[in-house]
């Protein structure tokens, strides 16, 4: 149950985040997450798709989406199912390197921190 409400709460926040700061958001709470949650990359991933899909989701029904994607994928000569699998594949990939490059960053971090602590004594 408590993992369940932390994946809800982290979607949330990409979605807000998104809507905040466009796909900047992604990569940058992924980061601060990572750095919190020790690098925990696959979380980060489902919850930016998550969150990404309801924001597609939201856009289907109340706007034009279905028309665009039939326009774009008319243009680029792909099916628009592929254009919606692009769309959800660039959060997760984004959250993914993000958050193990928070986790990795804040570990180090903390040995330098030790280290330091050692040498003092």
């Amino acid at each position: 149950m408590r993992a369940a409400l932390r994946f809800l709460l982290l979607t949330i926040a990409f979605l807000l985040a998104t809507r905040f700061a466009g796909w900047w958001g992604v990569p940058l709470l992924a980061l601060a997450w990572g750095a919190r949650s020790g690098g925990d990359g696959w979380s980060a991933s489902a919850a930016a798709v998550v969150a990404w899909a309801a924001l597609l989701l939201r856009d289907a029904a109340f706007g034009p989406l279905g028309e665009v994607m039939l326009t774009l994928g008319a243009i680029v000569h792909v099916p628009p199912v592929l254009l919606v699998a692009a769309t959800l594949v660039l959060p997760a990939l984004l959250a993914a390197s993000a958050a193990v490059v928070g986790g990795a960053l804040a570990d180090r971090r903390r040995e330098a921190s030790s280290a330091t602590r050692v040498r003092e004594r």
